[in-house]
This record gives structure tokens, sequence and C-alpha cells, in this order.
């Protein structure tokens, strides 16, 4: 039975954008962040149900206003039946700001044109607040937040009353970036790349899976904050790029994300990626032939980092292998597989 039946989840993903430059790793970062929010083991523990995930395709100029709304009226009504505890929403995409506290978020229509085609975030969280209804909203965002004259965002056309009994809320906001500033959420600017990925989302599930947890389990909000602001410009520095992000925390201290248990980052990053021809599990192993990871290839590519010495991939449908040397001090190390 999942965990957390009264905690509820928007994600969305767009890499999708017509008018203007699409990405390569937006929807890839936006599931993996509802996977691990639909883990029953040590993730989010949300029911498939309360976790709803919309994405963008190709050329449609979708998702529209009207598309995350209508997500959002889903879930609202959801609540009013069986009433709410956690709010997540997370958006990878591009960003825009228009002054030192207004963040929107780019749909997919969005271009030089429609620069006013975009969420405004201060007033989805605002909506999300005045139902009264959750008692803890997360918002986790990987955009840029540089500065366009002449745009701004749209308003959520959503209203509910607040009830009287409404409990207090308690807000989590992190920006993958600071205000005017690019975040590198898996820029394409003319790439071929497919495994461009946004460096705070790395940052974020790394945390969540147990990176950034405690002696006894979970992850508390002042643990995550601070694994977010310290390895979200590590990360990207290993790729040569600057990030800092922005965390605002006013949860409480009690309170956990998920039951991961401690896995703290060692060693040097690498970088797996599956061919699309594999459809089973692979299996990660060390020199000890001890188990590092095991997964579908859905979940890559497989940003790790690894002690040095001999690794050994293995494909448990095929039994092919392939491995691989990891040497001290030399940067990313890419392997496909």
């Amino acid at each position: 039975m999942p965990a957390n039946l009264n905690d509820f989840a928007l994600v969305v993903g767009i890499n999708d954008y017509p008018s203007f430059r699409s990405l390569t790793g937006a929807i890839r970062d936006a599931t993996d962040f509802a996977s691990w929010l639909k883990d029953q083991n040590t993730g989010g523990g949300l029911p498939d149900a309360n976790c709803a995930v919309v994405l963008s395709t190709p050329d449609s100029g979708r998702p529209a206003h009207e598309q995350i709304d209508e997500a959002l009226e889903g879930i609202f009504n959801a609540v009013a039946v069986e009433g709410g505890r956690r709010f997540y929403f997370y958006f990878s995409g591009h960003g825009i700001a228009t002054d030192q506290t207004k963040n929107h978020l780019c749909l997919a229509k969005w271009s030089e044109k429609w620069r006013k085609n975009a969420l405004d975030v201060q007033d989805y969280l605002n909506t999300v607040a005045a139902t009264g209804k959750f008692e803890e909203i997360i918002f986790l965002l990987d955009c840029c937040r540089v500065r366009v004259l002449g745009a701004g965002g749209l308003v959520c056309n959503l209203a509910l009353p607040r009830p009287n009994n409404a409990p207090d809320t308690r807000i989590f906001m992190a920006n993958a970036t600071e205000v005017f500033t690019a975040a590198f959420e898996a820029e394409v600017a003319g790439s071929a790349q497919s495994d461009n990925r946004g460096h705070f989302t790395q940052a974020l599930i790394e945390g969540l899976q147990g990176a950034a947890a405690g002696p006894g389990g979970g992850v508390s909000a002042a643990d995550l904050k601070n694994y977010l602001e310290t390895n979200v410009p590590r990360i990207a520095a290993e790729r040569k790029h600057a990030q800092t992000p922005e965390v605002t925390n006013g949860l409480l201290r009690a309170t956990r994300f998920g039951s991961a248990q401690p896995n703290a980052i060692a060693g040097w990053p690498v970088t797996i990626t599956f061919s699309a021809a594999r459809a089973a599990d692979i299996l990660l192993e060390d020199s000890q032939t001890d188990e590092v990871r095991r997964g579908p290839t859905s979940t890559g590519p497989w940003e790790l980092h690894l002690n040095a010495g001999l690794h050994l991939l293995t494909d448990l449908g095929s039994n092919e292998e392939k491995s691989f040397r990891v040497k001290a001090g030399m940067g990313v190390h890419h392997v496909q597989f």
C-alpha cells in the first residue's frame, strides 16, 4: 500500500518549444522525479493517481495554460475528497524573471513574441496555499531565471475558498539558479546530444536517494537545502558551468522526504548511457563484485560517483557484459553500453 495517500504532485517537463530553443533533457528530468515520487520503497510513496505528469510533445505547442490548470483542478478535486498533507510542484523547462521577485515558467508556445505565455510562479504558489488543503507545499523549479524585458506570467484560473479550519501552510521553495542567471537545465542550443541533464535535478535526485539522508533514514528539509546548495555548484563546475541554486526552507525540522538510508556521494563522476536496443535491467558491479546499482535502461543515463578501479556492467536479459575503468582525476567519465 502506498505510504503517503494524502500527498499529491504536479510534475511538468517541457522539451519542445516550436518557436524557441527546444531542450533535450527536461522530460527525462521530470519523469525521473516523478519516479522518485511514486517509489513505494524509499521514495515519495505517492499513489500513481496522486501524481499528475504533464509533458510536452513535438510541434504541438502543448502543454498550454489550460492543461496545467486542468491537471491542478484534478488534484484539487481529489483533495476535496481525501484531504491533503503535502503538495509537490516540479517544473523542468525554460524559465524567465521580470524582476527580483517575479519568476515565470515558460509554456511550450513561449517565444520572443509570446513572451507572456508563462506561468506566474508566485500566483500558482498562492493559489495552492489558498486552498487550505495542504500542510506543506514543495516547489522545485529546474529552469533559468534570466531577465526578459516585456515578459510576464499567466495567473492560475482556479480559486477555492479557504476553509475556516485550514491548517497552517509551510513552504519549501527551490530555484535551480539565482535570479537573472541561467540554469543549465538540459539546454540544447542546436546540440544533437541526447543526455543533457539539469544540474539541479541531478543533485535533487542524488540527495533524495540517500546522499542527503540522515542517520535514521529519510532526508530532512534542512539537509536537502544544504545538499542542493553544496552540490548543484559542484555538478555544474564538473561540466565547466557556474550555477548556484536559491533554496528557502520553511518546513519543520521533523519533516522528512522519503526513507532512503545514508549513501554519501564519493568517488569520481561517471555518466553511463544505454543503447536504445536494450530492454532488460542492467547490473553495475565494482571490482569486488559488490552491486553498485541495478535498474531498467529507462532510468538512464546513470550519473554516478564511483571509486577508482574496474567496474562491470551486465545486461541481465542477454548476459552481455562490458567492463570499464574509472581513473582518478580525469573529470567526468562517459560510458556507452
